[in-house]
């Protein structure tokens, strides 16, 4: 083989082992629990309990598994359930049904590791927590708190009532309402003038008969032909005629005075 196919072949392991040990990298962050632990040491029971590591304002329950309820399955006391699954020596994965503050994986002689979620906030579930070192589990807490009732609060609408205005009414005696008298004066200008024509028919006209005497003092005097001078012509027929027209005239006159 020569000296090219053998540095090609070193090369070529060298980065399997660079992409294989990244690999293993990622891998242990993927699989690793969601928080980092804190270490609790020594091996008494002092300060690994979930009294002795709740914080300010929190009041924790605990839920402790050891000897032979250390099995993957279903743990629980009632308020939580706990369902353990891969379990190891020293590992094992968990969820639950409500949410949990903090776990607590005790060892022997190496310590105790912590695993609090709250806060930020609880957890229902986390992979791959472990103890401290090499040494087996010893027993596991699970520490959580019962939150309050959740109080609804319903507002019933408001009722409003409105209250109409009432409507009254007022009679007023007819001698307490005063008397208005009011005169109205049309120029007379304005007023229409009305004229009447009665046709009477002429056979309900009463006939008026007029009788007029003539005193005898307007008479003519009839003269006798006897006493006329005679002027040589026959003027006696002229003379009657005149006097008839004379007298005509004069009752003409005299019932043109007398008549209404």
């Amino acid at each position: 083989m020569g000296m090219y196919w053998q540095r090609r072949l070193v090369a070529t392991a060298t980065a399997a082992l660079m992409v294989f040990s990244l690999f293993l990298v990622v891998a242990d962050s993927l699989f690793a629990a969601v928080v980092a632990p804190e270490f609790i040491a020594g091996a008494s029971n002092t300060d690994k309990t979930c009294a002795a590591n709740e914080g300010d304002g929190q009041s924790w329950i605990e839920l402790k598994l050891e000897g032979g309820d250390l099995t993957d399955g279903t743990h629980g006391d009632g308020t939580l359930s706990v369902t353990i699954s891969n379990l190891t020596t020293n590992s094992f994965d968990w969820s639950s049904n409500i949410g949990v503050d903090a776990v607590i994986v005790k060892t022997g002689a190496d310590g105790t590791n912590l695993y609090r979620y709250d806060p930020p906030s609880e957890s229902t579930g986390d992979t791959n927590l472990v103890t401290p070192g090499e040494n087996g589990i010893s027993h596991l807490s699970f520490c959580y708190d019962e939150d309050p009732p959740t109080t609804t609060t319903t507002t019933s609408p408001t009722e409003t009532t409105t209250t109409s205005p009432t409507e009254t009414t007022t009679t007023v005696p007819d001698e307490v309402l005063p008397t208005v008298i009011t005169t109205t004066s049309v120029p007379d200008e304005v007023l229409p003038t009305v004229i009447t024509t009665t046709s009477v028919p002429d056979e309900v006209l009463p006939t008026v008969i007029t009788t007029t005497s003539v005193p005898d003092e307007v008479l003519p005097t009839e003269l006798s032909p006897s006493t006329l001078p005679f002027t040589g012509s026959d003027t006696g027929g002229l003379a009657l005629i005149g006097l008839a027209l004379t007298g005509a005239g004069i009752l003409f006159l005299v019932a043109a005075r007398t008549s209404p």
